[in-house]
């Protein structure tokens, strides 16, 4: 039986470590809740001369919003994970072969939505096209880092992106609407898998246990 190169098993190694506290579940759940809540607002303005204001901060609130939980999953780990299991160097290089995969993964993903996307426009259905793009897009990114991470979870999570824009594609609201219903059920999954990641994590590795833990 072919073994496993250990240069990549140890890579994978550190990337699981990245996302063995849940943090980053978390902060991406918020993030999608308070887009969610932009995107309702946006809804609830439209027809009124608040509406345009909104609409061009949309940029600068995305911007800052991706700082703001950048800088928060940092702190988190230097305060909360760090101290527990210790300090890893991340480098930010990619080898082909990561690439590659990652491409792979964009276009096998693209496909098989493009394929749905076309028979159900074949079948005169009415489609939303933003929260299905969403969706797809989300299931890429997650399925890219369960991947390059191995942990399943990821692509749990990439499965229920991938259901909730195909299910709101069909869905009566307009795409305002729809695409903040869309961030919202991506949101909590996924605040609530870091939560219970991270619950997990500090019950294995107390304060003063430098084990190393990848769940």
């Amino acid at each position: 039986m072919k073994q496993s190169d250990p240069i990549i098993s140890s890579r994978q190694r550190t990337v699981q470590y990245w996302y063995v506290d849940g943090f980053f579940e978390i902060a991406f759940g918020l993030f999608c809740l308070v887009f969610a809540a932009y995107l309702y607002l946006e809804e609830l303005l439209q027809g009124t001369w608040l509406a345009v204001p909104v609409s061009v901060l949309l940029v600068a609130v995305i911007l800052g919003m991706s700082w703001l939980i950048n800088r928060l999953v940092r702190s988190w780990k230097e305060r909360i994970t760090f101290p527990r299991t210790g300090y890893v160097s991340y480098r930010r290089e990619q080898s082909r072969n990561d690439i590659r995969w990652n491409l792979l993964t964009l276009v096998v993903v693209g496909a098989v939505s493009a394929l749905f996307l076309f028979w159900f426009l074949r079948m005169g259905v009415r489609l939303l096209f933003i929260p299905l793009i969403t969706g797809v897009s989300f299931c890429a990114m997650m399925a890219i880092v369960g991947w390059r991470s191995g942990l399943r979870r990821f692509f749990y999570q990439a499965g229920w992106s991938l259901l909730c824009g195909l299910a709101l594609a069909f869905s009566p609201l307009n795409d305002y609407a729809a695409l903040a219903v869309c961030f919202l059920a991506i949101g909590l999954v996924m605040l609530m898998c870091g939560i219970f990641v991270l619950r997990v994590y500090l019950r294995r590795n107390p304060v003063g246990d430098r084990g190393t833990d990848n769940e």
